[in-house]
């Protein structure tokens, strides 16, 4: 399963991953080669594989069907990367952050879950960018930005969360 994430002209935005509610409610929010998550009824996020890029590390980062978090809303993930976003709107990332992509101000990888923003609604992770909505609707984007893939009309990468557009639903 795969996250892939559009903004709508009006500021909607849809998010391309399949998401599949099973007879226990457990609910499927993503899922690549190596790692997948989940989120179950209860809202714990479970964890099953390993980060990509820690096999070439000293410290391989792997899971087995573990629960890494509680009171989880929202996740996106890649191979390298996770963020996830708490019922009460603190988002938290993890893994591969070369581009800056995990919006936490650095370019150092995360080998735990790390705390960067509160009051946030929804995000989609890339291996080199990633989108970050707010409660408020605002759009933010931060990471590699070689191909204006930002959204902020330059080519310059940013470790910070950029502006991009307001009245995002």
């Amino acid at each position: 399963l795969k996250t892939d994430t559009e903004v709508a002209q009006d500021g909607t935005i849809t998010e391309k991953y399949s998401t599949e509610t099973t007879q226990n409610g457990v609910l499927y929010t993503g899922g690549c080669k190596t790692l997948k998550a989940t989120i179950t009824a209860q809202k714990e996020l479970k964890l099953d594989g390993y980060f990509k890029y820690s096999e070439y590390d000293c410290q391989k980062i792997q899971f087995k069907n573990k629960i890494v978090a509680e009171n989880v809303e929202f996740c996106s993930l890649t191979d390298n990367s996770l963020i996830y976003i708490t019922t009460d709107g603190k988002m938290y990332v993890w893994g591969f952050n070369e581009y800056g992509q995990l919006g936490d101000a650095t370019a150092k990888n995360k080998a735990d879950a790390t705390l960067v923003q509160n009051g946030m609604a929804k995000c989609s992770v890339s291996d080199t960018h990633s989108m970050l909505v707010d409660k408020f609707g605002n759009l933010s984007a931060v990471g590699d930005n070689s191909y204006s893939q930002l959204g902020n009309k330059t080519a310059i990468p940013s470790n910070d969360p950029v502006p991009i557009m307001k009245g995002v639903k």
